[in-house]
């Protein structure tokens, strides 16, 4: 006869729990709470009016935390009663490798169900927080592409010249202007249409930034398009000479970016803390930062890489040689 390792558990450490019902009532009761014992098969077993995770956490901390102290793991079938607030970290999931190693000390290999479903949350916020990373490029071109643009273009007032970096101020006037007409007058008319105490969703705001962003693009490349074709008409291509054209068509583009940011980072902000676990929400804010301080920057200039590398294919010039 082969011989088999004798199985060595901590008493009292692996516990299995579920509900059995509706049943007709009895007592007032219909359901019937059971939590098995894995090694001895021992059964506790109350009769209960309803299955919800109040009563479940009553019976754990008056029959099981108080006789039995801390479980090891408490496998059940992931039923919304026993995955909630109300009982943190008491459900596990437990793989077949604890099951028959009996090894329940490995953090890495089983944790809460609460754990697991906050992994789930976050991993199913990514879309949308890959979706401020495009914002984020765009606003990124605010000290890049706009201030290229700027330099070429005229900058002078009289005798003054004008910093064509300076022109980001008009970005923060359209922040202040658009918070007190944002709060004090979208939100209520949006709050009347929609029926949300906030007007607009988190998500919805963020796509009206992004629709803005849209709009602030487009007014960028009018004005390029504009400052290409006078330099072409007055044969100022490849001359290291202003085209006459004021820097302050720029505005529209900086003032609509400003408008954007109201709408999509304060968007950004409140999804992520709000729909972020309550154990992660300094981590999704983070996240949601993380998308303006850098992984903007990347992708703007992996995208300006690819632009360059296809102009200097197409037309054998070493980058912007068309003024």
């Amino acid at each position: 006869m082969s011989l088999h390792n004798i199985l060595e558990v901590e008493i009292f450490n692996v516990w299995g729990i579920d509900f059995m019902g509706p049943f007709p009532p009895s007592n007032g009761n219909q359901y019937i709470l059971m939590v098995v014992y894995y090694v001895s098969k021992w059964v506790e077993a109350v009769a209960l009016p309803t299955n919800d995770s109040k009563v479940v956490l009553k019976f754990l901390k008056k029959h099981f935390f108080t006789r039995f102290g801390t479980l090891r793991a408490i496998i059940s079938d992931g039923g919304k009663h026993f995955i909630n607030q109300l009982v943190p970290g008491q459900s596990c999931c437990v793989s077949d490798i604890e099951l028959n190693t009996g090894d329940y000390s490995n953090a890495w290999r089983l944790c809460t169900v609460m754990q697991v479903e906050e992994l789930k949350i976050l991993i199913r916020m990514f879309p949308t927080w890959a979706t401020g990373i495009v914002f984020s490029a765009v606003y990124a071109q605010m000290s890049t592409m706009f201030v290229e643009q700027g330099i070429v273009m005229d900058t002078a007032i009289g005798s003054f010249r004008i910093p064509a970096a300076s022109l980001s101020t008009f970005d923060i006037i359209s922040v202040i202007v658009w918070v007190p007409v944002y709060d004090r007058i979208l939100v209520p008319i949006a709050r009347r249409l929609t029926g949300k105490d906030r007007g607009f969703s988190e998500l919805q705001r963020m796509g009206i930034g992004l629709f803005l962003s849209m709009l602030c693009m487009s007014a960028a490349a009018i004005v390029e398009i504009k400052r290409l074709q006078l330099a072409r008409d007055l044969g100022l291509v490849d001359e290291a000479v202003a085209v006459p054209l004021s820097i302050f068509w720029q505005i529209p583009q900086y003032f609509l970016l400003g408008a954007a940011e109201i709408f999509t980072f304060i968007g950004q902000l409140e999804f992520f803390y709000n729909q972020s676990p309550d154990a992660m929400r300094s981590l999704c804010s983070a996240l949601s930062l993380m998308t303006t301080t850098a992984l903007d920057n990347y992708l703007s200039s992996f995208i300006l890489t690819v632009v360059m590398s296809n102009i200097t294919q197409v037309t054998n010039l070493d980058g912007f040689q068309t003024t």
